[in-house]
């Protein structure tokens, strides 16, 4: 065992002497303790806090909803990276952001950096949509194409609902893609500027993304029409999981943008899954079980980190890196982005932090 790194996912929290645990303690404004106890699920319970999708910390000069500009008057004339706040005595960091809320965005303070850092990508986009909607809107109705995308996706998104991801993501490349985001009304207002001369260059991005991804999608639902029943079915359930997960709500948005333009490659791996299981079926549902083994240690990680309001890179890094490992396992003739393995996944697994190093780490988030 010598020289063997044990990551943070390896320690069974759960089996830890009582006296080894965390004990908190949780006060007022004024420093008096309200609650106290080792387990934070009962300490909530107790104090009738329901945890949110994003942990904030209320402060009348970080709050503001309803914004469809950017928000005039900040502390020091920006949106800060970080601050310190002063609660009872106690110096806590916090993080501002601008949270999405469709038709408009919130300043609000979070107290993990990295979701904070995720919130205010989608939070400028709204304001950078709310501020070009009428040139946006007449882009997606021009892009060629985008009635056969209505048409092939149906049953996987509304029309409506797929126009404004297609909006969203023209913004999300004119505005914010390859550039450090603004965090003053004046890097703001040029920003506006910038990214208006970048539009046509955005939806020539977006239409060189969506048109191979819909094509190789409607190939694979032609191959699931296909599918024979006297084939084995766990594959054909396994790639309808796998479907579900890439085309979830709002997928043309939510996922990286690096990893969205790999998606005809993924579905052009399941449909030479479907055609070829016949001839491999054992070793297919070998390579299914050790897939969802993988899948559901993830899943477990991320609804774990999504009731504490945490967000975290490196598990995102993990889900795609799990969806390489897929088409080395079923699909190798369509080759992976990245050179992909168990060991490969295992060091990944490895950098998926503890929450004190992941939300206190620095660096200005900046990505495609």
């Amino acid at each position: 065992m010598a020289g063997r790194i044990i990551g943070p996912s390896e320690f069974q929290l759960e089996k830890l002497p009582h006296y080894l645990t965390m004990q908190l303690r949780v006060v007022d404004a004024a420093g008096q303790m309200v609650a106290e106890g080792r387990d934070i699920q009962r300490i909530w319970e107790r104090l009738g806090v329901r945890p949110a999708p994003f942990r904030e910390l209320p402060d009348s000069d970080w709050t503001r909803s309803g914004l469809v500009a950017w928000p005039i008057g900040l502390p020091g004339g920006e949106l800060s990276e970080s601050i310190q706040l002063s609660r009872g005595g106690i110096a806590l960091p916090a993080f501002p952001t601008l949270i999405d809320r469709g038709d408009a965005g919130d300043l609000r303070l979070l107290v993990a950096r990295d979701e904070a850092a995720r919130r205010l990508r989608r939070g400028l986009r709204r304001l950078f949509a709310l501020a070009n909607r009428v040139a946006v809107e007449e882009q997606v109705a021009w892009l060629p194409g985008r009635q056969s995308w209505h048409e092939t996706l149906a049953t996987r998104v509304r029309p409506e609902r797929l126009d404004a991801q297609l909006g969203d993501l023209i913004v999300d490349r004119a505005f914010l893609a390859g550039r450090p985001w603004p965090r003053t009304e004046s890097a703001f207002r040029d920003r506006l500027r910038y990214g208006r001369a970048c539009l046509e260059a955005a939806v020539i991005d977006v239409v060189h993304a969506v048109t191979p991804l819909v094509e190789a999608y409607d190939a694979l639902r032609r191959a699931f029409a296909m599918f024979s029943p006297e084939r084995p079915p766990d594959a054909a359930r396994d790639v309808a999981l796998q479907l579900d997960r890439l085309l979830a709500r709002d997928f043309l948005t939510e996922t990286p943008w690096e990893w969205l333009q790999q998606f005809p490659r993924y579905f052009r791996a399941a449909r030479e899954r479907l055609e070829r299981v016949g001839t491999h079926a054992a070793r297919d549902r070998e390579a299914t079980k050790e897939l969802e083994r993988l899948w559901l240690r993830y899943e477990e990680r991320r609804t774990r980190d999504r009731s504490r309001g945490r967000f975290d890179p490196e598990l995102e890094t993990y889900r795609w890196l799990l969806e390489e490992y897929r088409v080395s396992l079923f699909a190798q003739t369509i080759g992976t982005a990245v050179t992909i393995s168990p060991r490969r996944l295992e060091r990944q697994w490895e950098r998926v932090a503890g929450p004190s190093r992941r939300e206190l780490a620095s660096g200005s988030p900046t990505s495609e």
